[in-house]
């Protein structure tokens, strides 16, 4: 008590993360699914620590899937989660347990900026692309170095 006041504590503040991150039972399939409730920035950098913590305890490679069908960006954001997705001191892109990202989403913003992240200036991310969640499952389910060209995707 100060001055014959109660003490007042702050309250916790509860975030809820939109992202969820999983490692799929019966695959070798990470997935970052963004929830339309949350900042796509702050959700990302937030969960990234969690999925490098994931990729450096899996015995063998992975594709990660980032899922972006409900996320709302606008062009900063597309920059900022490229850049953050591709550079930096230790993007999960270039993870050694990651064998390819898979992209997810038909908005052609979102597609258009992904696609880059192939480029020299990102390292040259090995990279699909996926209209739905259910085409890029299908296309981490086969065999590394065996998934070819599959429904609906678009190597970059």
């Amino acid at each position: 008590m100060r001055c014959g006041l109660p003490e007042r504590r702050p309250e916790k503040l509860e975030t809820k993360m939109a992202y969820t991150i999983q490692q799929k039972p019966g695959s070798l399939i990470l997935s970052f699914s963004h929830e339309p409730d949350g900042s796509v920035m702050v959700d990302l950098v937030r969960s990234l620590d969690k999925a490098m913590a994931l990729l450096d305890n899996l015995p063998e490679p992975v594709h990660l899937i980032i899922d972006f069908r409900r996320a709302s960006m606008d062009v900063d954001d597309l920059l900022k989660v490229s850049s953050t997705l591709a550079l930096g001191p230790s993007p999960v892109t270039h993870h050694p347990r990651v064998a390819a990202t898979l992209f997810v989403s038909a908005d052609s913003s979102v597609r258009l900026a992904t696609s880059g992240l192939a480029s020299p200036a990102f390292g040259g991310v090995k990279l699909a692309q996926f209209d739905t969640l259910e085409e890029a499952l299908s296309y981490a389910r086969l065999p590394l170095g065996a998934a070819g060209s599959g429904v609906g995707m678009q190597e970059v």
